[in-house]
């Protein structure tokens, strides 16, 4: 009998599995149902990495462990649509692809009726962490790259 390579390739794809889109989840809402999002550029080097090097951070604020390098609030609510539209069809458009890295260059901070929900987001590797008001990771997601072009004009536009 000839060995298979069945049995791993099954547990490898299980454990690659995309989580369910987590558009539906009720932490989502709160990016939906926020008036103004806090949109903020991230340097993609974390902060303990500075430290290791000796070197000094672009910026001594820190967005979960990244160096924020600028931030503004956006209350354009074409632009909050957009946004939103363009990170819900990544999430949607996502294949189960993800890379190895986690480099985010873009965060969100959304509030609505006492809740926060942040989001660290790379669309290099196709990945967004998802922070409650807290602060505690409490969902990964999978994107794909299309929202980059989105966030990029509409974070140029509101001059970060």
């Amino acid at each position: 009998m000839k060995p298979t390579l069945a049995p791993f390739a099954l547990a490898l794809a299980a454990a690659c599995a995309a989580p369910e889109p987590p558009v539906e989840s009720p932490l989502w809402s709160v990016l939906g149902e926020a008036d103004s999002w806090t949109i903020l550029r991230i340097d993609p080097s974390p902060m303990d990495l500075y430290e290791v090097d000796g070197e000094a951070p672009p910026s001594d604020a820190a967005f979960h462990g990244y160096p924020e390098l600028a931030r503004t609030e956006l209350a354009d609510p074409d632009a909050l649509r957009e946004l939103l539209t363009g990170l819900e069809a990544g999430i949607a458009g996502n294949d189960s692809m993800v890379a190895a890295c986690f480099n985010p260059r873009h965060g969100v901070i959304a509030e609505s009726g006492g809740r926060r929900i942040d989001l660290l987001i790379c669309f290099e590797c196709l990945q967004i962490q998802v922070f409650d008001g807290e602060g505690e990771n409490v969902e990964d997601a999978l994107t794909t790259e299309a929202p980059a072009a989105v966030f990029n004009r509409v974070f140029t536009a509101a001059g970060i």
